[in-house]
């Protein structure tokens, strides 16, 4: 007797549970699908100066004998660095340089091609942090080595992103919270509480204000440009009422 009045007491227990906690969860969802939201995007941007750039310099010869021809482009390699050193370019390493040879008879018959068989290419690869200072050398570089078919490029890039990423987020989150509080205002409606903040990828693009230098008839080139556009996008979605 005691045993099942026990057990109709665990019963009616977990009826009032199972009643209460499906009360709750019903109430819950009926909040959750009445509630209204608001979705914007705020950006940030900011112009920042290349702070690396890689020096690709390279000459080019035709010849029948490799060995000779290399031997003439290691004279052109010595006189470069010779040059690096009288600009004080500490970042000029002899041993990057890679050196490629085409057989410019591959594919053609060779008594139909009156060209030499082969064409040597050195090219050497100098990185540095001291833009300005090469960026003033490639100009000189031409007229220096005079005597040797040169080209010459430049490639810019950023690097030094990590201070500044923490500001742009919360650029980004302050453009997106001033956008929703403009569209709130003219809806006449309120923001409540933010319900999710989505941070989208930062890019870094060549600026489009900066002055873009190719001049191919002296067979230098700069790729991309000095001053580069970091961006990031934030998604903010705010309750409203």
């Amino acid at each position: 007797m005691k045993t099942d009045i026990f057990k109709q007491l665990i019963f009616t227990v977990l009826c009032i549970f199972a009643s209460l906690t499906f009360s709750n969860l019903s109430t819950q969802i009926g909040q959750k699908l009445s509630e209204k939201v608001l979705t914007v995007r705020g950006v940030s941007e900011k112009e920042v100066r290349s702070d690396l750039v890689s020096w690709k310099t390279s000459s080019f010869l035709l010849s029948n004998d490799t060995v000779e021809a290399i031997g003439k482009l290691e004279e052109f390699k010595k006189k470069f660095f010779d040059f690096c050193k009288e600009h004080k370019i500490d970042d000029a390493d002899p041993n990057r340089y890679q050196v490629e040879i085409e057989d410019n008879w591959k594919n053609y018959y060779k008594e139909l091609d009156k060209r030499p068989r082969y064409s040597v290419t050195l090219s050497i690869y100098v990185d540095s942090k001291e833009v300005e200072k090469i960026r003033d050398a490639k100009l000189k570089l031409t007229s220096a080595l005079s005597s040797f078919p040169i080209s010459s490029s430049l490639s810019f890039f950023y690097t030094n992103f990590s201070p500044i990423r923490d500001k742009m987020v919360q650029e980004s989150f302050e453009d997106a919270q001033k956008a929703a509080n403009c569209i709130a205002k003219s809806a006449g409606v309120k923001l409540e509480k933010v319900k999710t903040v989505t941070q989208g990828l930062f890019t870094i693009t060549d600026s489009e204000k900066s002055s873009y230098f190719n001049t191919h008839a002296t067979g230098d080139y700069q790729s991309g440009n000095l001053v580069k556009t970091i961006r990031t996008v934030s998604t903010v979605t705010f309750v409203i009422r």
